[in-house]
């Protein structure tokens, strides 16, 4: 039996030999944004945690000002500005600092997923194609196989 690189002619085995060289050009390809993805994934994770927890540290926050206020008002039997301003701006400021964290954080996450989605596609159409070429390979290798 012949070698593989071997059979059919010349023109043939350029051919062959072209698609492996851009198969494998694609491979290495493929790793590495496989490991770019799986960097991304952590990543993707720790912006969900902060984009989902930090409206809710801001709201506690919140509640902890307002808290302030009305004891503030309990404490001074008067319900003037001065009194409840301070308590009211550590609730704003709370509820700031909560959002300041989570719309970034969101917009990056948002950003991130869609980079892994295209990676992922671009990864499975790169697996379809690779998968096509060696079964065509293979194909032809049985059929000079049987005819010889």
């Amino acid at each position: 039996a012949l070698p593989f690189g071997a059979l059919g002619t010349s023109a043939t085995n350029t051919t062959r030999l072209g698609a492996l060289k851009w198969a494998s050009s694609d491979l290495t390809d493929a790793i590495t944004s496989a490991a770019e993805g799986a960097a991304n994934l952590g990543r993707l994770m720790f912006l969900a945690t902060v984009g989902s927890s930090s409206p809710f540290i801001g709201l506690f926050g919140t509640v902890v000002g307002i808290m302030t206020s009305f004891q503030a008002i309990a404490g001074s039997q008067s319900t003037n500005l001065a009194v409840v301003a301070p308590g009211i701006a550590e609730a704003l400021l709370a509820t700031a600092l909560g959002l300041l964290a989570a719309i970034p954080a969101v917009i990056a996450y948002n950003k991130l997923s869609s980079d892994v989605s295209k990676l992922t596609g671009r990864m499975e159409g790169f697996a379809d194609e690779f998968s096509a070429i060696l079964s065509r390979q293979i194909d032809e290798k049985t059929r000079t196989r049987a005819v010889a």
